[in-house]
């Protein structure tokens, strides 16, 4: 009896600890949560660092800190000079686009659908919508700035903080992972190829389509075509609209401005190179590009999104993914599938 009850105490005060653990974890997060993409963000970069840290300290022999602060300072220049850039030519040329030629187009196509149809494919109403719609987004992007800012910040110290202590780091990591032998080594793979395979793809594939959707617009006469190139790049980022929403819109555009044959020509461009370049990019980084189904991709940068910010972009399709995994190890762990043949695989194969 004695030993029945000293049992049961153990198990009571395990979960008390368990709660209170849980209790303190929830506290934290919900505190914290502001500094989530930082987070985020710190992981993936140091994944991409970290095999030219292990170079500069175990190779070179640089000591730990100098060799994190070289490359945050690299990573630091790179991302003000292209984030710089990129704000400078936006802002720049957003205020000079003549929407007015791009409402002449739609209400061109519009009337031609009328007269063949019968059938009005918008009304004032919409466009009042969508007008707010726009207004609302555009807000909320410039309100989002200081946190975007201030999760750059955050990123850089917590990079730093993993790069220094990278061993200590890794060994608690693995410690706290609840997986063993074959299976942890697969999940850590797993993790580390869809990190890599979306921190090295998505800017891959960002910048190789907006550079062909530059050279379409610049022979079909699209006005500021390396801007409008920037523009459809970081919108082949966005799931199911992607570059369709750039190059459509200028599509319109010249429609809308006479330039009927340029149109029709920059459609078929866009249509056949700018949307193919995506698939075309995964073939060719195939070492470095985990193959991920669209739909997995899709889902999991609208949930990453809301979840986590920008590196959402990022950690969304890994979430999703992680979740398979999980469930295919726990297959095989617990439920021995591994072990079993399967009757019906056996039943087509005879």
């Amino acid at each position: 009896m004695k030993f029945v009850s000293t049992h049961n105490n153990d198990v009571i005060r395990q979960v008390l600890f368990i709660i209170a653990l849980i209790a303190l974890g929830v506290v934290i997060f919900k505190e914290l949560r502001f500094f989530l993409g930082g987070a985020l963000g710190a992981l993936t970069f140091y994944v991409i660092l970290r095999n030219p840290f292990l170079f500069l300290v175990e190779k070179r022999k640089w000591n730990k800190s100098i060799a994190s602060l070289a490359l945050i300072l690299l990573l630091v220049i790179f991302l003000m000079l292209f984030g710089a850039g990129a704000i400078d030519m936006v802002m720049s040329r957003i205020s000079e686009f003549d929407n007015k030629r791009v409402m002449d187009g739609i209400n061109v196509i519009n009337d031609k659908i009328k007269q063949a149809t019968g059938f009005d494919i918008y009304s004032s109403k919409f466009f009042e919508q969508t007008k707010d719609t726009l207004l609302r987004i555009t807000s909320e992007v410039l309100n989002s700035a200081y946190g975007f800012a201030a999760n750059m910040v955050m990123m850089i110290f917590i990079l730093y903080f993993m790069l220094v202590n990278n061993t200590k780091m890794e060994t608690n990591a693995v410690k706290i992972i609840p997986f063993r032998g074959k299976a942890l080594s697969q999940v850590l793979q797993e993790v580390k190829g869809m990190i890599i395979s979306n921190a090295v793809g998505i800017p891959s594939i960002m910048i190789i389509q907006g550079m062909i959707a530059t050279l379409g617009y610049w022979i079909f006469g699209i006005k500021d075509p390396w801007f409008w190139g920037v523009i459809t790049g970081f919108f082949s980022i966005i799931p199911i609209v992607g570059t369709v929403a750039v190059w459509g819109l200028l599509c319109i555009y010249l429609l809308g401005s006479g330039q009927i044959w340029q149109g029709i020509g920059l459609l078929l461009y866009c249509a056949v190179l700018v949307s193919s370049m995506d698939n075309i990019v995964r073939i060719v980084l195939g070492k470095y590009m985990v193959n991920t189904h669209p739909l997995i991709t899709i889902l999991g940068v609208i949930m990453g999104i809301s979840l986590f910010g920008f590196w959402g972009i990022i950690f969304g399709p890994i979430l999703i993914d992680l979740f398979l995994l999980l469930f295919k190890i726990y297959r095989t762990e617990y439920m021995h599938e591994n072990e079993r043949p399967s009757d019906s695989s056996k039943a087509v194969v005879s």
